[in-house]
């Protein structure tokens, strides 16, 4: 087993969505539209959101 480990800027409403469930335990009474709405307005005074992305690539057993 192989894997890429990776810090990346979230910078569209997909990836935003993405992160959604881990936002939404650390701030519970958070709701979906609540949250890209907050994402759109604190990207307008320069936050940005990152993520730790950990891609793990699984390799067959030879036959």
């Amino acid at each position: 087993m192989n894997s890429i480990e990776t810090i990346q800027e979230l910078t569209n409403k997909e990836q935003w969505l993405e992160a959604f469930p881990i936002m939404n335990q650390l701030r519970t009474d958070l709701i979906q539209k609540t949250y890209l709405e907050l994402l759109e307005e604190m990207r307008k005074d320069g936050y940005c959101l990152y993520a730790f992305i950990k891609i793990t690539k699984l390799y067959p057993w030879p036959a």
